[in-house]
């Protein structure tokens, strides 16, 4: 079983940005980027994050710059299915919040996309991929629970994750589509009812490689 304390996360932006819901293909333009970029000759994924970077800053004028923390494993790991007939196992979780109505957030119409056509991409590199459909905050402990147990059986493990996110200090949170907007958004409420990334991304308990993708915003609020 694999835990670390600094897990390798794939920021969609930097601290205090915001994402972009739908783009021209209906989607993020992280996943859609992401999805064009892994789709170069089995480069590693040291190499395909610098053009992965510079396409989705392109594509957002500079509103959405993604960054990350890898650590040597996922350096060298290729995302492309590894050659040969029988490729190690790889395991995947897209965990896609989209539907806030409860919470006065409206509807992320472009994650809703990205659920469909990250998980068709993920399965066609040859990951055994589950989705994270009921995105309340028990629905998302739930999720992480059953997939952390079926994860640590892979070599490769893959997170994919978005919906509406908010920073406090230096944490990133994903907001579930229960949370209650009426308690606000100060670091005390986003602390009691959100979902630290790093909880998420502690998930994934792959032999070998383990890798989050955050596509929410990173937005700041009172750390009090």
């Amino acid at each position: 079983m694999v835990l670390r304390v600094s897990p390798s996360i794939v920021f969609a932006t930097r601290p205090g940005g915001q994402t972009i819901d739908q783009d021209a293909w209906g989607g993020n333009p992280f996943a859609t980027a992401l999805i064009e970029t892994a789709a170069a000759p089995s480069a590693v994924l040291s190499a395909t994050l610098e053009p992965l970077q510079t396409r989705v800053a392109a594509r957002t004028q500079g509103v959405q710059v993604p960054e990350w923390q890898l650590g040597p494993a996922e350096k060298r790991w290729r995302l492309l299915h590894p050659p040969g007939p029988t490729p190690a196992p790889r395991m995947a979780l897209v965990l896609v919040a989209f539907n806030y109505a409860s919470a006065d957030l409206g509807y992320l119409a472009g994650a809703a996309v990205d659920e469909r056509r990250v998980a068709a991409f993920l399965a066609q590199q040859g990951f055994t991929v589950w989705q994270g459909v009921v995105c309340t905050r028990q629905g998302i402990a739930a999720a992480l629970t059953r997939y952390a147990r079926h994860s640590s059986q892979a070599r490769s493990a893959l997170i994919y994750c978005t919906g509406h996110g908010i920073m406090v200090g230096d944490e990133s949170y994903l907001l579930p589509t229960d949370y209650p907007s009426h308690k606000g958004y100060g670091g005390a409420a986003v602390r009691r009812h959100a979902v630290p990334v790093q909880r998420i991304a502690l998930a994934n308990r792959a032999q070998r490689e383990n890798l989050t993708l955050f596509a929410g915003c990173r937005s700041g609020c009172d750390a009090a």
